[in-house]
């Protein structure tokens, strides 16, 4: 009995032995070298990356993907105006100007002047200009008020320009002029006692909000222009007529007051009769 046990165990190892040998072998996976993380275990796939953390002293957070601190963003100081110029950088006005000819000229592109409500005062001679911009793109005019010039605004060939919160008193010609531009935006302008209140000639998408026109000869005249909106102006009071369109087409118009003297295409609910025109002595 004890030598078929010692038998069968001599048996059962030599199987064990075989198996052992002749078993097939797994093959070895390799990780690959562009794993820079290691790959998961028992296969050839790629680790994920470990999640950034952005530190604590990124106050505006950190650039997508690093943990580099997004940069923060300085506002440009305003350069002090101390008279009338060359304006080649964002500006503002801490006193009133007053030229003989013209008074500021803005030279350079993306820039925003000030006027900070201060008054650009001229001596009334024809083709002097308070603001003059020819050329120019992304430019803010805002809180003016110009008097007495030939022409209280002029842009000339420019584009994405905004004119705002504005007053253009008593200009021998216009208001303000805007000639062969486009993207313009005046909102919230007062144009009192000119000429022409605002003139527009060979310009398109023009958005016209806001505004007040009152005692010019013409309030606004537009030639050979398209108007992208007119919502919200008073056009009342003037000497001659309040709207006239010559070649020129208003693509919306909403909420305006307009007087009886109107040869443009637009939505207008009639001035009080008390605007409707100024006494003549």
């Amino acid at each position: 009995m004890r030598k078929e046990v010692i038998a069968l165990l001599l048996l059962v190892i030599v199987v064990a032995t075989f198996w052992f040998f002749t078993r097939p072998k797994e093959e070895q996976v390799m990780c690959p070298a562009v794993c820079k993380y290691g790959c998961i275990t028992g296969t050839a796939q790629c680790r994920e990356p470990p999640p950034l953390v952005c530190p604590s002293t990124c106050k505006l957070g950190c650039k997508p993907g690093t943990t580099q601190c997004k940069p923060e963003v300085v506002e440009p100081r305003a350069t002090r105006i101390t008279g009338c110029g060359a304006l080649n950088e964002t500006s503002e006005m801490v006193f009133n100007l007053h030229s003989d000819e013209q008074c500021l000229v803005i030279q350079r592109d993306n820039i925003i002047l000030d006027c900070m409500s201060n008054m650009i005062l001229g001596n009334g001679k024809t083709g002097s200009y308070g603001i003059y911009l020819k050329g120019r793109k992304n430019v803010t005019i805002q809180n003016c008020v110009i008097e007495n010039y030939g022409s209280g605004i002029v842009v000339d060939s420019s584009s994405n320009i905004s004119i705002l919160n504005v007053r253009v008193v008593d200009n021998l010609d216009d208001g303000i002029l805007i000639s062969s531009s486009k993207s313009v935006l005046l909102d919230r302008a007062l144009s009192l006692k000119n000429s022409n209140g605002l003139f527009i000639i060979s310009s398109e998408n023009l958005v016209l909000s806001n505004n007040s026109f009152s005692e010019n000869v013409f309030g606004i005249l537009i030639v050979s222009s398209e108007i992208a909106s007119l919502s919200g102006n008073r056009i009342c009071s003037s000497w001659s007529m309040d709207m006239k369109c010559e070649n020129s087409q208003i693509m919306q118009s909403e909420g305006n007051t307009c007087g009886l003297a109107v040869e443009c295409e637009v939505e207008c609910s009639l001035c009080s009769e008390i605007d409707q025109r100024p006494d003549i002595d």
